[in-house]
């Protein structure tokens, strides 16, 4: 559990998975009527933001929303209404779906979740399909200020967006380096924001 380093590619990263997911689920049950916001640990939040009225609005026309990765969803950062259709794709994803990323060794639940939403993007490099499409769920990207230290042209820090709400350290395959990153995002728009 502890060899972080190596955690992208091992069965603990697996087990990891699936034990979110059950997490997932278990709060989208405890707070239907709700919207929840979901980030991995490598998520830094910039200051003097509105994340609650923004993710609202979102989710006012949305059932899901999650960060954009180039040409898919990335399922480190999203927003969820806590509703029955996605209560029913997250027990779906649950119960016959999250057992497959311990068959493949190259898929994960990000592929997956994907997938359920009808999204298969031709960089992934493996085949895979799952057992439905939840095609009745409304779903949409976040803003890239929700940014993800994946885009092409976009590659922090070099030309982030300006009005950024949050950094998430993806692409970055140790301790070391998301520490690094995520420092340098907190430096510039957390700590060098000026107070008012």
């Amino acid at each position: 559990v502890n060899d972080f380093d190596n955690c992208r590619y091992n069965s603990v990263a697996k087990f990891l998975e699936k034990k979110r997911l059950e997490l997932i689920y278990n709060e989208i049950r405890a707070n239907m009527g709700n919207n929840l916001l979901f980030v991995d640990a490598d998520v830094v939040f910039a200051k003097k933001t509105n994340i609650k009225q923004e993710i609202s609005e979102i989710l006012s026309e949305n059932d899901l929303a999650f960060q954009f990765n180039d040409s898919w969803y990335n399922f480190g950062v999203f927003a969820i209404s806590c509703n029955n259709k996605t209560e029913e794709l997250f027990r779906h994803f649950l119960d016959n779906e999250i057992d497959k990323v311990f068959e493949d060794k190259n898929l994960h639940d990000q592929h997956l979740i994907n997938a359920l939403l009808g999204i298969y993007p031709d960089n992934v490099g493996i085949s895979y399909k799952v057992e439905k499409v939840f095609n009745d769920i409304k779903h949409t990207h976040l803003p890239i200020k929700y940014f993800g230290n994946h885009f092409k042209n976009y590659k922090f820090p070099q030309t982030m967006p300006q009005n950024v709400t949050l950094f998430h350290a993806t692409n970055t395959y140790n301790m070391p380096d998301k520490l690094q990153v995520m420092t340098k995002f907190k430096k510039q728009y957390y700590d060098g924001v000026e107070k008012t």
